[in-house]
């Protein structure tokens, strides 16, 4: 395991390596920002609903240019038990961030 952060829910939301190789093969740019992820997890400007019970926690890096880190947050009998990152990447669209379900805050 690479890293955890808290999650607005106070879960612990883990970087496995597996996720980190998967992120930066699929994203290059992302190789350098390990921490950026853990902490936009931590303090997002906002969360948005994400596919299939994923959270999608946005950050602004610039004008025009959004960071998305999306994971989950595992429920058992009505008890979130755990929590992972699926994937990270930067987006430039606002359009994919205005379709979305505003959850947090």
């Amino acid at each position: 395991m690479l890293g955890i952060a808290i999650s607005v829910n106070g879960v612990e939301i883990r970087l496995t390596e597996e996720r980190w190789q998967h992120i930066t093969q699929q994203h290059p740019e992302m190789s350098s920002l390990q921490a950026t992820v853990l902490n936009t997890v931590e303090n997002p400007e906002k969360i948005l609903a994400g596919r299939d019970g994923q959270l999608m926690a946005v950050r602004t890096i610039k004008s025009g240019k959004w960071l998305l880190v999306v994971y989950r947050e595992l429920v058992t009998e009505g008890v979130i038990v755990d929590g992972f990152i699926v994937t990270a990447f930067f987006n430039r669209r606002s359009s994919y961030l205005e379709g979305k379900e505003q959850i947090w805050p």
